[in-house]
């Protein structure tokens, strides 16, 4: 029986006790032997590349669920202010596409530094070792997860993020600027505009305004006063109609302040003035096309933010590779250099320090790039040069584990 393969021979014993070396003279042992080798490291690859994406998912959850809090803080007032429930989930949910380029990576780092450093811990390393796998080869699980992540990263950083965030933002642009919800906060002096205010007593399920006051002081020769015992706010094709029924309109005038009142019925006022267009409103380089970001040019732009631009557009490139780069750097963590059950702490300290250093980092030159565009090959440098730089890491461990062990069998 083969003891054990080397460089593609098998080495066996005789009765008398004396090794024999074989090439190629035992073909159905050689056949036997790949396939083994084969399906092992088919089930070692499947095994480790499940558990990484299985703790990945589940960081990735826990990450959500802390983000979707931190995301709704800000987004409560609007809820109070009459904001349906269903548009408050919405934006909640809508703002996620734009931190998972970062949730994921990191929660990738750590499961691959959870599964490796598990599979330390149960010996299940050494044993592939055993075998004679490298460390390539025992990374090539994370080199998997690595390549899905980066495919799933550049599918958000370049078109879900920026569609989301531009549905998000123009939700909240609405939501701000509707005068509805502008003026459905019962008991509360609403100032729509410096010289405008807006009063409501009570708010019934059937959208009716009950105690209105509108105080208008836009005229420079005098200023209006409605109230009415009830009305609506209604939309036309117009813009916005506040229809008053049972009121008073108060004319005061500024040089003699005399004063005209008006009863009428119903009255019909024209709020379009205070309608807001989203045409009008100037897109955040978030919201953009990854196109646009850099071929926006200064005739169309104003200069800084066509370096706001640029450097959004730089970002979303180099955030598309974070996943690689972060886990590479985590399995060359847990596979290069010398082992020791004992002292471990020092592997998880590399992996999570590089990677928080690549995330913060990219996140910091990004900010600088608005200002100073010559670093423009910093925040590439600061997540290529340790990608490339684990692989080669990996690379130069097993050469030079292959030269010690053709200089222990020369």
């Amino acid at each position: 029986m083969p003891l054990f393969s080397f460089d593609g021979y098998t080495e066996s014993k005789d009765s008398e006790g004396s090794s024999r070396r074989h090439g190629r003279l035992a073909p159905i042992r050689d056949i036997g032997y790949r396939c083994a080798m084969h399906h092992f490291l088919h089930h070692h690859t499947s095994y480790l590349a499940r558990q990484i994406l299985t703790a990945t998912l589940l960081i990735t959850a826990m990450f959500i669920v802390i983000a979707l809090l931190w995301s709704a803080l800000p987004l409560l007032g609007s809820l109070s202010r009459g904001m349906g429930l269903d548009i408050f989930l919405w934006l909640v949910i809508l703002a996620m596409p734009r931190l998972l380029p970062v949730l994921l990576p990191l929660s990738a780092s750590l499961a691959v530094m959870f599964a490796y450093y598990r599979a330390q811990q149960d010996s299940e390393l050494i044993v592939m070792r055993a075998t004679g796998l490298s460390n390539l080869r025992l990374a090539r699980p994370a080199l998997w997860v690595a390549l899905m992540l980066t495919i799933a990263n550049a599918a958000m950083a370049f078109h879900l993020a920026p569609l989301a965030f531009r549905e998000f933002k123009e939700m909240q642009f609405f939501e701000r600027h509707n005068l509805a919800s502008l003026a459905i906060q019962p008991g509360k002096f609403n100032a729509i505009r410096d010289d405008t205010m807006f009063y409501v007593r009570a708010r019934t399920g059937d959208a009716t305004l009950h105690g209105i006051l509108f105080y208008d002081n836009r005229k420079p020769d005098k200023t209006q006063i409605w109230m009415a015992r009830f009305g609506q706010i209604a939309s036309t094709e117009d813009g916005p109609r506040l229809i008053l029924r049972e009121g008073n309109l108060q004319e005061i005038e500024r040089d003699t302040g005399g004063t005209r009142i008006l009863y009428f019925e119903s009255y019909t006022l024209d709020l379009s003035s205070f309608a807001h267009d989203l045409n009008d409103r100037w897109l955040q380089p978030d919201e953009r096309g990854t196109l646009e970001l850099f071929t926006a040019s200064a005739p169309e732009v104003e200069p800084d933010m066509v370096r706001a631009l640029r450097a959004e557009g730089h970002y979303r490139v180099v955030s598309s590779l974070f996943a690689a780069s972060v886990i590479l750097i985590a399995v060359t963590s847990m596979l290069v250099g010398p082992f020791s059950r004992r002292g471990q702490l020092w592997r998880l300290v590399i992996g999570f320090g590089g990677t928080a250093l690549i995330l913060l980092g990219a996140f910091l030159f990004r900010s600088i790039l608005t200002r100073e565009p010559v670093a423009v090959p910093a925040i590439y440098g600061i997540v290529l040069l340790p990608l490339l730089g684990s692989f080669a890491l990996l690379i130069w461990s097993d050469l030079r584990g292959t030269r010690s062990q053709k200089l222990q069998h020369a």
